[in-house]
């Protein structure tokens, strides 16, 4: 575990890493049986403070000034993993894997060798691959490196080896120091051919963490927890390199003195930040309490004064990457962003043709509560992963052919090669059974144009203090920027229920290009009105030396009014925020579908979501039909409690995800399925040597064969 304790953006610090301080820690990412909704995760951590350094108040402590919540963190955990610690010069072939001696290197290119100091190196000036075999094809391989003193002039220095068969098929990802890029390349048949490069700068002689997960036929490549790019493998012809479970690194000759400090398999478990520090002084057992969440927190406690579709003429992922960008978590909604988005879907429900007279307007939602209005809308699911990465599952992703894969089996034994778990708790699922399900729908009849000069705009008066008294004027500094917020309301035109659909500065954005006592927005050098009228530039919403992009239109709008005189002081006595455009007419709707068997069994049990974004009923229904499929009939949900008894169940707990495919087996029961991961809890104990694992599964079908994810047709529920 690793805490940004100097917030400088990295985890190098003196005490940064956290890890031989911990005395427990428990974590949890689950998702709501009832809701469907993925909760945030949350990370709890028990930390030795015999010496005080965890304690806030002491001013003597080497963290004093930095144990304040809104810290980074990261938790990650490693099997198969090496450090390389052993006597100077041993050739890696020839030392231990110390988690676990199971793991054995081989180099079939070149030769590597360790250091008392830990990490691998070239024994010469060669060339070299390393590889081991982890016994996994889809998971994630990392490896901290520092790249060599000097650039050199070869094109591919360091890099991580993928899915790994012989030395003539195998993928790679290789960072290029003097090219300044990151590549992605498969060699198949001995035939290399690059997938994709991805500018980058890692510079000489810097430590970073290059971090490869290899999903179906995505590699995605992170560099300290930031993500580079996803690249795609395509065909790899009769070598099924698809599933090969042998990975590694290698150097090129020019890469002579780089160093690979840390290897193995892979799982980023938390991203997010700490949120509470609370030491608890007791005489020689003095303990400090962590408690850190994911983004959706960060989410949950921002709020919304904006709308989502828009122009976008499908849904697609529009609104959910608009939401993130109020959050801070993205920039674009265009395209895919390496900073805090990680989708790939491309099947939509169709929600809107209508551009702006389809908007969904919002009046102080929280963004996390628009992120599961966009998932309600898709039936889909959104959740945020280890690296901090969003994900967006659109409603067939699971019904693609990599979740078709059983990835693992879980069986209530031990044997060495399958995972076994100590507890297994059936849930009849009943608790999510719906049978009606309601999606609402918005639409405006249409649009009506206002009037939106620096003279003429009525809607959106902030404040006129001349004319009351200059007790109301506000101060303004020469070149300094204020905004103001204005809510729209029309109270001349009551019942025909209008909404904004374009706040804006009057007359646009910019300086006027003359100055009148009619104008609406008005500086002057004295508080009353009176003296020299002073020149104001007018901001957008997404504009100035303070953006918010997105977060204040719709019912409110939001604009920077700047004094732009080089050295007058001054004071507002008017402000005016302008419309360009109101919808009205705006009709909401709920289109309800229902199933009359589910009824008749179970009462009638209904699922109402008024905020869901489409405009027409015949869209709602396509996505409420769907949902309703998915949840009239019971869902088997499973929880299955594993321990690190042996090295197949270790493996299952480090790189199994949500979303996996995977198969139960309970004897007892006489079970035998197919289920997806929803979520999981985990709790580290003894120095971090014990794992206990919760897994929280539901059922896909009966058998193995594909059918639609979450539904189980048994046949078998059943009540009089």
């Amino acid at each position: 575990m690793l805490v940004d304790w100097d917030a400088d953006g990295n985890y190098t610090g003196t005490y940064d890493d956290v890890t031989g301080n911990i005395r427990s820690m428990s974590f949890s990412h689950t998702r709501s049986s009832t809701t469907d909704y993925m909760n945030g995760a949350v990370l709890n951590v028990q930390l030795n403070n015999n010496d005080n350094l965890y304690s806030p108040p002491k001013e003597s402590g080497d963290l004093y000034g930095k144990l304040v919540s809104g810290k980074n963190c990261v938790l990650r955990m490693w099997y198969p993993y090496d450090n390389f610690e052993d006597t100077t010069g041993t050739a890696l072939t020839s030392h231990t894997v110390p988690y676990d001696s199971a793991f054995t290197w081989t180099t079939p290119v070149g030769a590597f060798k360790c250091h008392e100091d830990g990490y691998a190196e070239l024994t010469t000036g060669a060339a070299s691959f390393a590889i081991m075999d982890t016994l996994e094809y889809d998971t994630e391989i990392s490896s901290e490196i520092t790249t060599a003193p000097s650039s050199s002039t070869a094109d591919f220095d360091v890099g991580l080896i993928l899915r790994y068969i012989d030395t003539d098929n195998y993928i790679e990802v290789t960072a290029n120091v003097s090219a300044n890029n990151i590549t992605c390349s498969k060699t198949i048949s001995g035939s290399a051919s690059v997938l994709g490069t991805t500018a980058y700068t890692w510079g000489s002689n810097t430590k970073r963490t290059l971090m490869a997960r290899v999903h179906g036929d995505k590699v995605r490549v992170y560099v300290d927890d930031a993500k580079v790019a996803t690249y795609s493998i395509g065909s790899t012809g009769t070598a099924d390199i698809d599933y090969a479970t042998k990975h590694g690194f290698r150097a090129k000759s020019s890469a002579t003195a780089a160093k690979f400090h840390h290897f193995g398999g892979f799982r980023p478990l938390f991203k997010g930040k700490v949120k509470e520090i609370r030491p608890r002084p007791a005489k020689g057992n003095q303990y400090c309490y962590l408690r850190c969440f994911d983004s959706f927190e960060d989410m949950k406690l921002m709020q919304s004064h904006t709308y989502l579709l828009g122009s976008a003429d499908k849904r697609e992922n529009f609104p959910f990457r608009q939401t993130l960008i109020m959050g801070g978590k993205a920039t674009v909604t265009t395209s895919e962003s390496s900073e805090a988005i990680e989708d790939t879907e491309s099947t939509y429900y169709l929600a809107t043709r209508t551009a702006a007279l389809s908007e969904r307007h919002f009046d102080g939602d929280n963004l996390l509560a628009m992120l599961y209005i966009i998932q309600d809308s898709e039936d889909g699911f959104i959740y945020v992963d280890g690296h901090g990465m969003f994900h967006f599952e659109s409603h067939d992703h699971r019904v693609s052919d990599i979740h078709q894969q059983t990835v693992t089996v879980y069986q209530g034994s031990y044997d060495g090669t399958n995972a076994g778990y100590m507890q297994y708790a059936y849930d009849d699922g009943i608790d999510g059974v719906y049978n009606i399900v309601e999606f609402g729908t918005s639409r405006a009849e249409g649009t009506t144009s206002k009037t939106n000069s620096f003279t003429a705009t009525t809607d959106l008066m902030w404040t006129d203090p001349s004319v009351e008294s200059s007790a109301g004027a506000i101060a303004i500094e020469s070149e300094e920027t204020i905004y103001f917020i204005g809510k729209y309301r029309d109270n001349t035109n009551f019942g025909t229920n209008q909404v904004p659909s374009s706040p804006a500065p009057p007359g646009g954005g910019g300086a006027p290009g003359s100055l009148s006592s009619s104008d609406v927005i008005q500086i002057w050098t004295n508080a009353d009105g009176t003296g020299t009228q002073l020149t104001p530039y007018k901001y957008f919403t997404s504009e100035g030396p303070d953006q918010i992009d997105n977060v204040y239109s719709g019912f409110w709008g939001r604009i920077g009014v700047k004094n732009n005189h080089a050295s007058l002081d001054g004071y507002i006595t008017k402000v005016g925020i302008g419309m360009s455009g109101v919808l009205y007419n705006v009709n909401e709707g709920i289109k309800r579908v229902e199933d009359s068997t589910s009824m008749t069994t179970h009462g009638h049990r209904r699922l109402t979501r008024d905020k869901t974004l489409f405009d027409n009923s015949t869209y709602a229904a396509l996505a409420a039909e769907h949902r309703l499929a998915r949840v009239k009939d019971p869902i088997v949900r499973m929880r299955l409690d594993l321990i690190n008894y042996d090295k197949a169940t270790l493996l299952d707990i480090v790189h199994r995800r949500i979303s996996d495919r995977v198969h139960v087996i309970e004897t007892g029961m006489g079970m035998s399925f197919s289920a997806y991961i929803e979520g999981y809890s985990i709790k580290f104990s003894q120095g971090n040597t014990v794992v206990d694992q919760t897994l929280h599964v539901t059922m896909a079908e009966v058998t193995a064969s594909p059918g639609k994810w979450g539904s189980a047709r048994w046949g078998m529920f059943k009540w009089s």
